[in-house]
């Protein structure tokens, strides 16, 4: 059992559990345990600024800001296209596909597989991914996430993030977030 205020020290932060935030990771162990992923945000130790939370914590920054545009009598709602590379080797020499014909079913059928796990996981953790698809760059993907309030979709670009490199990890497979991992890719 932990202390819901603090429960984890690491020399110059404190890291406190955001309550509400766990989720399933169906993914994980491939399905044969339950495990669950929550989110923290971090603070400074009690005897340092009174224990206040850290400024360069993005979830922090994102939630102050979020107040500043609620005091002015607004909300904020968005969401993310994330684009990410596959290679079946981690150097980056072997994509997952060329990405010359992107839009074609012949490369959809090479790695719906992947693509597929990952959205049907994501669904299942709770993250809303509205579109799905290849991308023109080599081993390039696209997925489009459903617009949150608040800090939601930050939180929901975090957990894909995280999926997207742990599933393709599961399979062999090496993700990127770089924005051009290879040359002329």
């Amino acid at each position: 059992m932990f202390d819901a205020v603090s429960w984890m020290h690491n020399g110059n932060a404190i890291v406190r559990p955001v309550l509400g935030s766990i989720h399933r990771l169906p993914w994980a162990a491939e399905g044969q345990f339950l495990v669950g992923q929550l989110l923290r945000e971090t603070f400074w130790p009690a005897h340092y600024l009174n224990g206040a939370p850290q400024s360069v914590c993005p979830r922090y920054v994102a939630r102050r800001q979020l107040s500043r545009l609620k005091d002015l009598g607004y909300r904020l709602k968005s969401g993310f296209e994330a684009e990410f590379a596959v290679f079946r080797t981690v150097d980056g020499t072997s994509p997952l596909f060329d990405g010359e014909d992107l839009f074609t079913c012949r490369c959809l059928a090479e790695v719906e597989s992947v693509l597929y796990a990952i959205e049907n996981g994501l669904a299942t953790s709770g993250v809303d991914v509205l579109t799905v698809q290849t991308e023109h760059g080599t081993g390039q993907m696209e997925l489009a996430l459903a617009p949150v309030f608040d800090v939601g979709a930050a939180d929901a670009m975090f957990r894909l993030r995280e999926a997207v490199k742990e599933m393709c990890w599961s399979r062999g497979l090496y993700a990127t977030f770089m924005a051009k991992p290879t040359v002329g890719g």
